[in-house]
């Protein structure tokens, strides 16, 4: 039995711990500008970074193969997927699903699929896929892949939420994919890459496929509506206002020592994030920056977080809205602070 002044003496100490705990939190809530936010994991590479909404998200690692997650925020991290098979592409379909590419034991393509925020999940193949290079989903039941089987190109679609899979082209998938979510004239809209070769554009929900302009072999690809797009692709962004038949590029600027952008956030019609530059501060210090646009892609500048965190590059970017956003290790509260602007760089 516990002595009452022991008991007392317990209830002090917790009361502490949550007051402290509290204080700690409002502090960090207060930083400005981009801090730094630890992951439970020793090296790693960060392959995607997606959040449902300002608390909760999600982490794809490799090398540990890992899928992380977060329900305060990014103060702290659990690994919710750690089977040793590596998740590559998150994609958020509704406040609670997600489905994130994978492959198998024997490599051939998979897709883990959890209904409750990534706190469990189902893997499902990809009938007959060697790999899987691109996910879209419109809703829980409907959703595409590109990917490879015996080393050609394929294109699978799903209605059932990944439990069957229907070949629809051979011509692409090497690449990334995206469909629209909202259906234009009784059919989904989607693009799928075949590495650097051709872009195609379907507008029959995948059933037919036919070229457009060749974006190039892009790391992200994503539409906002039917002819309006962006992609990143190695040191520019690519825009289409014509629904893919042309795409306009912008560089992100030179100045910085690697210009690289590899995945984005778009928050609104103006303001974009990206990820993976790089710029070096003298005495072989190099750290990592968060690109900024904010006329829509045409001009960057950037964000450079906390130089005493010791990240060469920063992968993965979300943003909750247009002020609480993330990369890997690091959140902003501010929308990332002041922007960097040190040339005009549309060339």
């Amino acid at each position: 039995m516990f002595h009452p002044a022991s008991n007392k003496k317990i209830i002090l100490i917790f009361i502490f711990f949550i007051l402290n705990s509290s204080f700690l939190i409002h502090n960090c809530l207060c930083q400005s500008g981009w801090f730094y936010q630890p992951l439970p994991i020793t090296g790693g590479q960060i392959l995607d970074l997606r959040f449902f909404d300002e608390n909760t998200g999600l982490i794809a690692v490799w090398q540990p193969n890992l899928i992380l997650k977060t329900t305060n925020g990014g103060f702290n991290w659990n690994i919710t997927y750690s089977t040793g098979r590596p998740a590559f592409e998150l994609c958020i379909i509704d406040s609670i699903a997600v489905y994130v590419t994978s492959t198998s034991s024997n490599e051939y393509g998979r897709i883990l699929r959890s209904y409750n925020r990534g706190l469990s999940w189902d893997s499902l193949p990809v009938a007959n896929s060697w790999t899987v290079n691109g996910i879209s989903f419109v809703n829980r039941d409907t959703g595409w892949i590109g990917g490879t089987s015996g080393g050609s190109p394929r294109i699978w679609r799903t209605t059932n939420g990944g439990l069957n899979w229907t070949v629809q082209s051979n011509e692409t998938g090497f690449g990334k994919i995206f469909f629209l979510k909202n259906k234009v004239n009784g059919e989904y809209i989607g693009w799928s890459q075949f590495e650097d070769v051709a872009t195609y554009k379907t507008t029959n929900s995948g059933l037919n496929w036919f070229q457009v302009g060749n974006v190039g072999n892009v790391t992200k690809l994503q539409f906002v509506d039917q002819y309006t797009g962006y992609a990143a692709n190695y040191n520019n962004m690519r825009i289409t206002t014509n629904g893919g038949l042309n795409w306009n590029i912008y560089y992100m600027p030179s100045e910085v020592v690697s210009n690289r952008i590899n995945l984005f956030k778009i928050v609104n019609e103006d303001l974009i994030y990206g990820d993976y530059g790089r710029r070096y501060l003298g005495g072989l210090i190099n750290r990592g920056i968060i690109w900024v646009s904010t006329n829509g892609g045409v001009n960057w500048g950037y964000q450079q977080p906390d130089t005493s965190i010791n990240i060469i590059r920063y992968s993965g970017i979300d943003f909750a809205n247009k002020d609480t956003g993330w990369s890997s290790w690091i959140r902003t509260n501010d929308g990332g602070g002041p922007i960097i602007i040190t040339s005009v760089n549309n060339l």
